[in-house]
């Protein structure tokens, strides 16, 4: 606990009212802070006669040594301006002037905004002006310890300090070497399950969901099954019943200007394009049982897709992606698998491929190897690769 000082940081927290558990959150935020020497402003403390809260919070956000701004669904709206002029309009407005003041001096600002994550949610509801990818965020527990990486920087201290500089070496001569070997790439451990986890693909997906197009383009599908019970709360589908469909254009799984639908089910949230067809088709999804999907068509030439190893690698590693950093946070082992539907007409590499060696109109990798969530994490371009070798096996090149 750090003593009161006259020289204390000051800091004035912005928030929306989501619910009376998110307010009461960031209220025991405030006090840890408080309670740690930060001299912290926050509306609960400041009610009181009756006075002008835009001018209050504007002279707090000028004054103040940090302003923190605390993520939630409903101010990732309100802050990317997507909320009613009626609604959460003392947070529209303290919002506008942050984004004025940072457009207005960039270098001075940036530091000065600090984006916070409570317990409960996510990176994602970060307002984009604020950068939450490119720019530092933080990522609290209320506790004392869990709001250290914050702390730090608020008072400037880094938890590792640079040594000082020391003397240049005093180098001997040698007879030149060769080259050393570059060191080995590392690779996943794919381990082998005695038997096949159950996946839901993309047809059944969408059948249950209630929304099954009347034709899709050859779809490269990909999957990420937990190996044991992991499911995803209803809470926690209703988040991202809100969030996916912003979420799968942002990450360019599919094309939102070309109309999307979000049907309601039971035990499953998706999101797919209207018309695949007629523009770049996709989807994503995430089950009741943790499983979470994603599809995107292979591009066409004619009537026929093309099966081109650089683009299946590269929607591949997309995907993989997109569904790591979608939320709530991946079980320790997972089960990666990918499948192409359908395959009457696929193509590589500008030809006709041979047909694949199953009589089925579908290609799909059996679900019988995982990796830990952290290897999927920090190997995703590994894993793409393997999936899209494993497919392309699938489909063997006829003689020229």
């Amino acid at each position: 606990m750090v003593a009161p000082d006259h020289d204390a940081p000051t800091v004035f927290v912005v928030y929306t009212h989501d619910s009376p558990r998110h307010k009461a959150d960031v209220l025991a935020f405030a006090t840890l802070l408080m309670n740690n020497g930060v001299q912290t402003e926050l509306d609960q403390w400041a009610e009181g006669p009756r006075q002008d809260w835009y001018t209050w919070a504007l002279r707090h956000i000028r004054s103040s040594d940090y302003t923190i701004v605390v993520a939630s669904p409903q101010c990732k709206v309100v802050g990317d301006g997507g909320a009613a002029a009626t609604e959460n309009r003392g947070s529209q407005s303290e919002l506008r002037a942050i984004r004025d003041l940072l457009q207005d001096d960039y270098d001075r600002w940036l530091p000065k905004l600090l984006p916070v994550v409570l317990p409960g949610r996510d990176v994602t509801e970060i307002p984009l002006f604020l950068q939450p990818r490119a720019a530092d965020h933080y990522l609290v527990e209320l506790t004392d310890a869990g709001i250290e990486h914050l702390l730090r920087g608020i008072y400037g201290e880094p938890k590792n300090v640079r040594p000082a500089l020391g003397r240049r070496p005093v180098f001997s001569q040698q007879i030149p070497l060769l080259p050393a070997s570059p060191p080995p790439v590392a690779e996943p451990s794919w381990q082998v399950l005695s038997d096949e986890v159950d996946v839901v693909w993309r047809t059944n997906i969408e059948a249950l969901a209630g929304s099954w197009p009347s034709q899709w383009p050859a779809t490269l599908e990909v999957h990420l099954a937990p190996v044991a019970d992991a499911g995803i709360s209803a809470s926690q589908l209703r988040d991202l019943e809100q969030r996916m469909p912003a979420y799968a254009a942002e990450r360019e799984i599919l094309d939102a200007s070309s109309g999307v639908e979000a049907p309601r089910a039971k035990g499953v949230v998706q999101v797919s394009s209207r018309r695949p067809l007629h523009a770049d088709g996709g989807g994503m999804a995430a089950l009741r049982t943790g499983q979470r999907s994603a599809w995107m068509t292979l591009p066409r030439a004619g009537l026929a897709s093309v099966l081109s190893r650089d683009d299946v690698v590269r929607k591949i590693r997309l995907m993989l992606s997109a569904l790591a950093d979608l939320g709530p946070a991946l079980p320790g082992e997972v089960v990666p698998t990918a499948g192409i539907d359908p395959v009457d007409l696929v193509r590589r590499a500008g030809r006709r491929a041979a047909p694949p060696s199953s009589l089925s109109s579908v290609v799909r990798l059996p679900a019988d190897e995982y990796l830990t969530s952290a290897e999927l994490v920090t190997m995703t371009d590994q894993v793409a690769a393997e999936l899209t070798e494993r497919l392309l096996d699938k489909f063997p090149e006829p003689p020229r």
